[in-house]
């Protein structure tokens, strides 16, 4: 009977087994290496308390420094008594996660047997269809709270590997069994409390879940206990209260005196705290809301598949997961409901979390047909309005650029200041127009860059070889592979920027138009000199 649970965050895990010793014992872990288990593997004691299996003592541990995305293995030991091996894997903190959610199992509400058969089926297709990281019961494990008969139908031969997250259901709270078969974390000492346990919470890669103990009616006791919860994690992504009472269900619970109450008071805690997903069971019936602002709803948009940075919250209530009892539904017009359905047949609901989405697909367990799905995105458009501002700041001229690439710039501004004005702009979709944006402005073409040709000056007698700009007057030079920006007379450039104005000549060898006057001078010169040499000697 071994029954893993979720830890206080993916780097710790809870464990519970009985055993008929009253001995504590311990458990042995350790990533696996190989076929057999290590020989070196950390070594945790167990807590042993009477169980209220008579005979049997409920052993508790947790293990704690897990590794980010490991198999572990690990087995429990008992004095002498070492069981099997088992295994299971770590959470990848990779900022997305996968979790099954049920609703009750409730083993013994109909055919123990039937009952009991039905969850392992459920179980079978959670494991085999989705890849969950744990599951988490709306609570109702049981019929009976004391019945350690129905406790082992629960109990599958999954939870060895599989953690899970429980919740206390009414047919839970009024006996010690509960807790002494699920080890769970950051349970609290003074709220919430009932015979079975009380509030706790844990916290999943970016996800705060708070589990209330809804048997306890005490909505201060549990508003106190989500805001030291709150406090204690402040860096979280989303925040999802879990309990077991459903307070906008449709079915024969819908209008009990209790849950009125409770629809009275909770929601409005649940929105002054922040809270995105509320996930409930007990009515036996699927229901989920439109978005709801405290107790009203928002139906501006109609029934939808998915929202963006909505201001309400999402509640969920889960049909049997077992089939082991189903209520007809009693409120077909209840306004905040955009879904529900009792078709008697069981379900269950793949949750999928990422950083900017909280995906909720709901399926028929027998055949996996889609029931339901919804999806709620965050997003932040913050990257994507500096990147316009800082674009427009530069004041960009059409007429410095090819026509091509300046329109498939003004395309991707166009765009993205219209994405800006979608409220329903997925985070995916804000990223991808941010690459667009700002890959277009990476590929502008200025219309001097084609072949670096542009000559908008005079240049009179000048060669322009592979050069760029020549907006002064040049008379008599030369540029090559240069920019030449003043006024130059009987100039050459090498390779360079000359932004000054120049009037020294310089010459270049080779150069006829600059050698010939000062040749024809020369020559002249000479020709004085011998006819004034030859006069004197004549003399």
């Amino acid at each position: 009977s071994i029954f893993l649970t979720v830890g206080n965050d993916t780097s710790s895990q809870g464990i519970t087994w009985y055993a008929d010793t009253e001995t504590a014992g311990e458990v042995q872990y350790a990533v696996k290496t190989g076929d057999t288990f290590p020989e070196n593997y950390l070594t945790v004691p167990a807590s042993s308390t009477a169980a209220n299996e008579k005979g049997f003592y409920s052993n508790q541990a947790v293990l704690t420094g897990l590794l980010p995305d490991k198999e572990y293995v690990y087995r429990v030991k008992n004095g002498d008594t070492i069981s099997d091996i088992y295994s299971f894997t770590s959470g990848n903190n990779d900022g997305s996660y996968e979790f099954a959610f049920v609703g009750d199992p409730q083993i013994g509400a109909g055919s123990t047997d039937s009952d009991i058969e039905g969850w392992n089926e459920t179980l079978k297709t959670i494991s085999s269809k989705f890849n969950a990281d744990f599951l988490l019961s709306g609570g109702d494990q049981v019929n009976t709270a004391s019945n350690e008969t129905q406790y082992t139908g629960y109990i599958n031969e999954l939870f060895t590997s599989l953690p899970s997250a429980t919740t206390i259901g009414n047919h839970d709270s009024g006996s010690a069994a509960y807790n002494q078969h699920f080890n769970l974390p950051n349970e609290s000492a003074d709220k919430g409390q009932t015979t079975a346990g009380s509030d706790y919470w844990f916290v999943y890669e970016n996800t705060l879940f708070i589990n209330l103990n809804s048997n306890d009616r005490s909505t201060a006791e549990h508003k106190a206990f989500i805001e030291e919860a709150i406090a204690a994690n402040p860096n979280v992504k989303w925040k999802t209260v879990v309990f077991h009472h459903s307070i906008f269900s449709t079915a024969s619970h819908v209008d009990d005196g209790d849950i009125i109450t409770r629809r009275n008071e909770l929601p409005q805690v649940f929105k002054d705290l922040d809270i995105d997903v509320v996930l409930m069971g007990h009515d036996h019936v699927y229901t989920r809301t439109y978005m709801m602002d405290g107790t009203t709803p928002d139906t501006s948009k109609g029934v939808q598949s998915s929202v963006t940075n909505p201001t309400g919250i999402l509640y969920l209530t889960a049909n049997s997961a077992s089939g082991s009892k189903y209520y007809d539904i009693k409120a077909p017009n209840a306004e905040y409901s955009a879904k529900m359905d009792q078709s008697y047949r069981r379900t269950v609901t793949d949750i999928k979390v990422t950083d900017t989405s909280y995906t909720m697909k709901t399926y028929y367990a027998d055949d996996l047909s889609l029931l339901d799905e919804f999806t709620i995105y965050k997003a932040d458009n913050t990257a994507l309005l500096n990147k316009i501002n800082e674009l427009k700041n530069m004041n960009l001229s059409e007429s410095d650029y090819t026509k091509d690439s300046w329109k498939s710039f003004s395309d991707a501004l166009t765009s993205a200041e219209e994405l800006l004005k979608n409220s329903d702009a997925t985070q995916d979709m804000l990223d991808a127009s941010l690459l667009d944006l700002q890959t277009a402005y990476e590929n502008l073409v200025k219309t001097d860059d084609q072949n670096g040709n542009d000559n908008n000056g005079n240049n009179n007698n000048g060669d322009n070889n592979n050069g760029n700009n020549n907006n002064g007057n040049n008379n008599n030079g030369n540029n090559n592979n240069g920019n030449n920006s003043g006024n130059n007379n009987a100039n050459n450039n090498n390779n360079s920027s000359n932004k000054a104005n120049t009037s020294a000549p310089s010459a270049k060898t080779g150069d006829i138009t600059t050698f010939a006057p000062i040749a024809l001078l020369l020559a002249a010169s000479l020709s004085v000199i011998a006819f004034i040499t030859k006069r004197r000697r004549s003399a």
